[in-house]
């Protein structure tokens, strides 16, 4: 893969590694040489886990590519560390991923707690609990108009909830927040 004036075809992180390649038989060659280097470290690569994911288009239609007598099944989207890979390069999958992953705290948070508790107290847990489970990682992601009015629906439906009812002077809103935090984060 070339990217400007650099070529590169392997990211190599603490324990796991990504292959780049631009044809899939390049990708089957270098899955091979991975296994061999592995094995000549005493490492063995878990086929179960390796995937393999398509980002150009046109689609590929095989769900499968056998390399070393295994199946190396295509995915268009795996989680890596917490965060959803997308094979579109886009953030609308991660987001709603987050919202989803979110809500299930949320509820478990209303279900154990909130309802008992003072105002003040269910500002400061849904700022604690919540908003760090929507907001991780928001500096990489792409924010369209639609996307923008999920995370503030789902802020939303926190307040109706009783979560933060009269809070809602204290809270930003979700989108407000993501905005603030990227251009915080963006080097000037």
């Amino acid at each position: 893969m070339v990217i400007g004036e650099e070529s590169f075809s392997d990211l190599d992180y603490a324990d796991d590694v990504t292959l780049l390649a631009e044809m899939l038989e390049t990708l089957v060659a270098g899955l091979l040489v991975l296994r061999d280097e592995a094995a000549s470290l005493g490492l063995q690569v878990n086929w179960r886990k390796t995937k393999i994911q398509h980002v150009a288009v046109p689609r590929l239609t095989q769900s499968t590519v056998q390399v070393a007598a295994e199946n190396v099944d295509f995915v268009d989207e795996f989680i890596y560390l917490g965060s959803l890979i997308s094979h579109d390069g886009g953030s609308e999958a991660k987001i709603l991923q987050h919202i989803r992953n979110a809500r299930e705290c949320f509820l478990l948070l209303e279900n154990n707690t909130l309802e008992f508790s003072h105002t003040d107290t269910k500002v400061y847990l849904y700022r604690t609990y919540i908003l760090p489970v929507v907001l991780y990682g928001c500096e990489t992601w792409t924010v369209s108009k639609t996307l923008a009015k999920q995370l503030n629906a789902f802020e939303t439906r926190g307040r109706m909830h009783n979560t933060v009812v009269t809070a809602t002077s204290k809270l930003k809103s979700i989108y407000v927040g993501v905005v603030f935090m990227c251009v915080c984060m963006t080097p000037s």
